[in-house]
């Protein structure tokens, strides 16, 4: 036996090396085929179990020396198989410098294609409020809120990509639906260690019209986050969908636009906020009433400029307020009623409205 062949059968018999050998296998196995396995084995068998619905996993990876975790085509559903919550990919990269830091750090967690369905049924009901109150309940009240410092926690960067929700209630006489896609949002250096802040920015599309966007600043430890909100196309017939069965009104036309910077701080119970720069706009405003031909109020424009607003002093400045092109229709019935008083709904739920009740004769 040559000499080399002698050194390598003294090595396959020294136990540290085969105990550590073993134990680096042993790892791997468990990290590259166990940890996915148990994914997979255990999500659909809690979700089964504990929230008496269904939940699938198509497949699971862990690298144990990347320490990088993955999940595709993630869903989560009702018992009957409606559709509640899906994600298309979840990637979350864990750093090891949390040992040094004292905090969870994690370097990147990106959410791909998640959908949210939310559904208010016909006794008034949230989904997910229904969800909660398959929780287990416990005897001990929840803590309150700020005695506790938050934990630890720092994620270099978060992206949320063509995300989703749609909103479905059943418990109007005519069911409302509103959609939002796709959402996306990106966050640098969301931390909760102190005086810890980062630029984030969010963005979101209706489905009906309409663009959200949000740029600033975020701070958990302390409580701050500053500013630009911007909302463009937002259009009136949205919110109407959700109010139709309260109002006597046709879908309206018209389309709001907003933008603003603003500054939030809160420490120590105080809470401090100012909103700069307000310019805000409805363009096209037409509303009619759902049982007559004309319209009952015309505006081309309506519109603030510069405008502002301090809660510590309680005040709001509006050096410019405009209205261009405006029409308004007021007409009396025979019975003295204002064709304005009728355009909220009383009586049932169901929008019929009752007579007014008379008074008794003297």
């Amino acid at each position: 036996m040559s000499k080399k062949m002698k050194q390598l059968a003294q090595l396959a018999k020294n136990r540290w090396l085969l105990t550590i050998v073993s134990a680096l296998a042993i790892y791997t196995l468990v990290g590259f085929l166990l940890i996915p396995s148990l994914v997979k084995h255990y999500v659909p068998r809690i979700a089964a179990e504990q929230l008496k619905r269904q939940a699938s996993v198509a497949e699971a990876r862990f690298n144990p020396f990347l320490f990088t975790f993955e999940v595709k085509d993630f869903s989560f559903k009702e018992a009957d198989g409606k559709p509640i919550f899906s994600l298309q990919r979840l990637f979350v990269d864990f750093e090891l410098e949390s040992l040094v830091r004292w905090a969870w750090t994690f370097a990147d967690l990106r959410l791909e294609g998640p959908s949210l369905n939310l559904v208010i049924d016909q006794q008034g009901k949230l989904n997910l409020a229904k969800i909660a109150d398959t929780l287990p309940k416990s005897d001990e009240p929840p803590p309150p809120l700020f005695n506790e410092p938050p934990p630890r926690l720092l994620l270099e960067h978060m992206a949320l990509v063509n995300g989703a929700v749609k909103f479905t209630d059943y418990s109007k006489a005519t069911t409302a639906t509103e959609a939002v896609s796709p959402i996306n949002l990106e966050f640098d250096a969301i931390s909760t260690l102190p005086e810890s802040h980062g630029n984030h920015v969010v963005s979101a599309k209706l489905v009906s019209g309409g663009v959200l966007e949000w740029r600033g600043k975020l701070s958990l430890n302390p409580i701050f986050s500053e500013g630009e909100m911007r909302l463009e196309g937002f259009k009136l017939a949205t919110p109407w969908d959700f109010i139709r069965d309260q109002v006597n009104l046709a879908k309206p036309a018209g389309e709001i636009g907003l933008t603003a910077r603003y500054r939030f701080n809160y420490q120590q119970g105080k809470t401090d906020l100012t909103i700069n720069g307000i310019a805000a706009n409805l363009a096209g405003l037409r509303l009619v009433a759902s049982d007559a031909a004309d319209p009952i109020l015309i505006l081309d424009k309506i519109e603030l400029t510069d405008t502002s607003f301090d809660l510590a002093s309680r005040t709001i400045k509006v050096p410019t307020f405009a209205i261009q092109n405006g029409h308004v229709n007021v007409s009396v019935d025979e019975r003295g009623e204002m064709n304005w008083q009728k355009l909220a709904k009383t009586g049932t739920a169901t929008g019929t409205q009752q007579p007014a009740q008379q008074l008794p004769a003297k």
